[in-house]
């Protein structure tokens, strides 16, 4: 899909695909990121921000609990990636920032 008002700089990205269908707007601009990267970096962010303010015990139990966390993002994505069904902007921004929480509490619970 090509789209002439599309602001993103052409730089090479790893970190998301950049899909001009698949990125949030904001008076009329797109986001660096897409839709689930966005959710994913503001779930990271938040949680950590949490760690702040609230001592975790991290144990099998938190292990637990961020692999669930991550498990919504991680079916979008794959229904998705074998046409089985479209997700919305919407689907991915939500299920995006609960998987970066979850993403975030491997991240703590493995170091």
């Amino acid at each position: 899909m090509k789209n002439k008002n599309l602001k993103i700089p052409r730089v090479k990205f790893v970190i998301c695909h950049r899909r001009p269908d698949r990125t949030l707007k904001f008076r009329g601009r797109y986001f660096p990121v897409c839709a689930r990267c966005t959710g994913i970096y503001a779930g990271i962010i938040c949680f950590l921000l949490i760690l702040k303010f609230i001592h975790f015990t991290f144990d099998f139990k938190l292990l637990l609990i961020a692999s669930i966390m991550v498990l919504p993002t991680a079916l979008d994505g794959i229904t998705q990636l074998l046409r089985l069904r479209e997700s919305t902007n919407f689907i991915r921004l939500v299920t995006g920032f609960f998987g970066g929480i979850g993403y975030a509490m491997l991240v703590i619970v493995i170091i």
